[in-house]
């Protein structure tokens, strides 16, 4: 259902925050159970023999599945309300930018979304000698337009989050006691309910416009040399599979397959596999803390492009999958009693395309450098398809 101004207006983006937390926490929670459940019971009773013994360890691996997939069903909306929260944010932030010029501009906003001008607005006097103007309510206001696209934009946004949460949420009415087999089913449904939705929005709004918008896709024939081309880097992503790069040669072989469709990654992972990103993250969050709110807007991050930076396997295979990426740290702090607790998300965004006139690649394995302008082409023929990587990662605790 659409939002409308006087709900956008009236929208707490910071409740979306502390209900992150809460189904984090209960994730966390019953992770701890799954552990304790599979040294428990899963490999208490591993050894059991014959009919009764196969039926025993059935139902045991049936309910540690349950509880595995509740967890990452929590999770996963957890990270969904926290995206939820910056997304609600945006949107409030374009409103209000709406609402400011319209004031500027003598125009009101009405909470269906309508921008006219002001009623109560009255021209100052003339001064003696001054030619008159065309009064503001007889030619339509050209701030009309400007003010509306960006109530357009604010509300779609927020419609779209809006939208994106209740599918989300709605995965919960799936899970029952039934035995039959629905729960099990859908908790595959529900741990991949995020990884649709999210980047889906994340290629929607992106990086506010920090990359520019996905070249076209399809626009000219294909020739001999094209075919080519595009056989010769199918080797080239099963060359980054064998030596272990498995994320670059997954990102590689989506772009071959050609369906554009966003890819989602995990900021949290990528913090891990690559120290100096994390390093980056820490140390803007530790120059900001304290702080109710902040926002650190698009960064772009080039740590892999210093080859310091990347010694080990995985900071090599991240260097092959994205090489420099934008990322975005968004959260508050709360105080209780004085005592600090923050909670923020870091975002991850990179178009995934090659780019002509930039330096010509070298893939492990195929022992030569291609042209970036060769393979951008592989776009613009429709044998291989740009798309958009994204990925939030959620972090709570205290400050």
């Amino acid at each position: 259902m659409p939002v409308t101004v006087a709900q956008l207006r009236e929208a707490k983006p910071e409740l979306f925050g502390h209900a992150s937390e809460q189904w984090a926490s209960m994730s966390e929670s019953l992770d701890g159970l799954a552990s304790r459940y599979s040294k428990g019971v899963v490999s208490a009773i591993a050894s059991y023999a014959g009919v009764d013994g196969l039926w025993a360890r059935q139902r045991a691996q049936d309910g540690y599945l349950r509880v595995t997939g509740t967890s990452t069903y929590l999770q996963a909306t957890a990270i969904l309300l926290a995206d939820a929260a910056i997304g609600v944010t945006r949107a409030k932030g374009i409103l209000d930018d709406a609402v400011a010029e319209a004031a500027r501009n003598h125009l009101v906003i009405d909470d269906t979304g309508v921008v006219r001008t002001d009623p109560g607005y009255v021209e100052p006097p003339l001064m003696p000698g001054a030619v008159p103007q065309t009064p503001l309510g007889v030619l339509a206001n050209p701030a009309i337009a400007s003010v509306a696209n960006k109530v357009r934009i604010a509300l779609s946004l927020a419609t779209d989050v809006d939208d994106k949460v209740c599918a989300g949420l709605r995965v919960a009415q799936d899970f029952g006691p039934n035995d039959s087999g629905p729960w099990l089913q859908n908790v595959s449904k529900a741990a991949g309910y995020a990884a649709r939705l999210l980047p889906d929005l994340m290629a929607k709004y992106g990086d506010d416009g920090k990359d520019p918008n996905l070249r076209p896709w399809s626009v000219k024939d294909a020739g001999l040399g094209d075919h080519a081309l595009h056989e010769l880097m199918k080797g080239a992503a099963v060359g980054l599979d064998q030596t272990g790069r498995h994320i670059a040669a997954t990102l590689l072989k989506h772009w071959l397959e050609n369906s554009g469709t966003p890819q989602a990654v995990d900021p949290a992972t990528m913090m891990n596999d690559i120290p100096a990103f994390r390093n980056d993250v820490d140390a803007w969050l530790a120059h900001h803390q304290g702080q109710r709110t902040f926002d650190s807007g698009w960064l772009n991050e080039p740590a892999l492009n210093n080859a310091s930076n990347r010694t080990t396997g995985a900071e090599q295979d991240w260097y092959y999958a994205l090489n420099d990426f934008r990322y975005r740290i968004v959260g508050t702090t709360s105080y209780a009693h004085g005592h600090p607790t923050t909670q923020y998300t870091v975002e991850v965004y990179k178009n995934w395309q090659f780019n002509p006139g930039r330096t010509p690649i070298r893939i492990p394995g195929l022992g030569t450098s291609i042209s970036q302008d060769d393979l951008a082409r592989l776009n613009t023929v429709g044998l291989s398809r740009d798309y958009v990587v994204s990925g939030t990662s959620y972090f709570g605790g205290d400050g």
